[in-house]
């Protein structure tokens, strides 16, 4: 075992306690669509209490399950290479997962490269980690009660400021189904410390692939596909045909007449599209699951919602469902300026639908089937999963988790430093100058939102 390992079997120590942190992001109001506090329908609880730390959920479905739960505590994950990390190839380095209680999960080699899009241009980079033996080949291992995988992803979520926006989403979407029913990749919240470096808070990630740990799906008619430049099949996703990388079938199962079915399946889901009265869309594409994905992507007002980081899976004889990712700005971030003498777009408020449209959301909003099964899942999520004091509780368990790292990670990246200009320069965010304004009005933003869409949910996207 190597003995750098043991220096960092430790809870960080902060000047900001866990316990400090925790009481003060509950203790601010809700700012609603017109100001003062909002009050929602949520069945018997108000939205207004999306800020409330009080925990009466005995009205609400998941009550058992939120008064049960216990915060995760922050893993660390060290990495040490004897050469940069650079985008492709990955480079051996040495890999150690510890849990909260300092017992080693994993202490091996792993491959390692940076990755992401426009997450390149960030200081705080992104990586993906392959696991393996020292004779490089893939090593599947279980983590921190994740499905034993190779394939991993470390996300540091430098531009969003509350660090749990991406956590969020995806355990949002997760909870909107029943029995495993909607999939989302699985995260744990960790620090990082790179050749003795602290790097900050990251979260461990899966990465979304084909594996019976992951998307378990079976048969010659499966696969999944990431927008991706270069891909080997096209979909005409915004005003022009984007690429698409098949991953999976891979390996022995990427033939020639797998990756064809693949393209007639997006030929006709294309097709479909252009259907008068959309009904064909669902011919391709789950209903339930496009109703819980649009749901997801609205709640968030997701800025690439519908037409970047898009990805799509469909098991042997089933139909298609769009799988959420890249929520970082998202949830009034940013605010976005169109070309030189036109108006803002208004991305940062909590009203309005998110801006973009697609041929998928002109589809969608064709067909009655799909505007009347949102109206009823929207309404049936808002007394459970999507209820304001269950999304509440969701957030103090990720603010009681991250506490111990974030002033040591606001230390190394400066809050007041975070910016999305490198990505697009009409982009701009609210100021905030510590983590608890930044949770505060996250908070309120959320509730603001919820309020809205409940107004509005019979009206989409209009």
């Amino acid at each position: 075992m190597r003995h750098w390992i043991g220096t960092v079997a430790r809870c960080c120590p902060t000047r900001l306690s866990a316990i400090a942190l925790f009481a003060a992001v509950g203790s601010a109001p809700v700012v609603g669509c017109r100001g003062g506090r909002t009050d929602g329908p949520v069945g018997s609880v108000a939205d207004g209490d999306l800020l409330s730390r009080s925990r009466d959920y005995a009205s609400l479905p998941m009550a058992e399950d939120i008064r049960a739960r216990t915060p995760p505590r922050l893993c660390d994950l060290l990495i040490d290479c004897n050469g940069p990390i650079v985008d492709e190839p990955k480079i051996m380095c040495r890999f150690s997962v510890l849990d909260a209680d300092g017992d080693v999960l994993y202490d091996d080699h792993a491959g390692v490269e940076r990755r992401g899009r426009s997450s390149r241009l960030s200081p705080k980079k992104n990586y993906s980690v392959e696991l393996r033996r020292a004779s490089g080949e893939e090593q599947p291992t279980p983590l921190l009660g994740m499905g034993g995988e190779e394939d991993w992803i470390l996300d540091g979520s430098w531009v969003d400021r509350s660090l749990l926006r991406n956590q969020l989403v995806a355990d949002l979407y997760r909870s909107l189904g029943r029995d495993g029913e909607r999939w989302a990749p699985e995260g744990r919240f960790c620090r990082l410390e790179l050749n003795g470096r602290s790097r900050g808070i990251y979260r461990l990630v899966e990465r979304i692939k084909a594996d019976e740990s992951r998307l378990d799906l079976h048969g010659e008619h499966s696969f999944v596909i990431k927008q991706k430049s270069g891909g080997a099949v096209q979909w005409v996703v915004g005003r022009q045909k984007v690429d698409f990388r098949v991953l999976h079938p891979r390996g022995q199962g990427h033939t020639l007449a797998r990756i064809d079915h693949v393209r007639a399946w997006m030929r006709g889901f294309s097709v479909a599209l252009s259907d008068s009265g959309g009904e064909q869309v669902f011919q391709f594409l789950d209903l339930d699951a496009t109703v819980d994905f649009v749901i997801v992507q609205e709640l968030a007002k997701n800025v690439d919602a519908y037409h970047l980081s898009l990805h799509v899976f469909k098991d042997h004889d089933g139909l298609a469902q769009l799988v959420p990712w890249d929520f970082d700005l998202s949830m009034g971030v940013p605010a976005v300026a169109t070309r030189s003498g036109l108006p803002r777009l208004r991305q940062e408020v909590p009203q309005h639908w998110t801006y973009k449209r697609t041929p998928l959301i002109h589809a969608l909003a064709r067909t009655s089937r799909f505007r009347e099964r949102l109206v009823q899942r929207w309404g049936a999520h808002r007394r459970g999963p999507l209820a304001g004091p269950v999304i509440s509780a969701r957030l103090d368990d990720y603010v009681a988790t991250l506490a111990p790292g974030v002033e040591e990670n606001f230390e190394i990246w400066p809050i007041e430093d975070v910016s999305v200009r490198q990505i697009y320069r009409p982009f701009s965010m609210y100021p905030v100058t510590s983590y608890l304004e930044e949770i505060r009005k996250l908070r309120a933003w959320l509730g603001a939102r919820l309020v809205w869409m409940d107004k509005h949910i019979a009206d989409f996207p209009r």
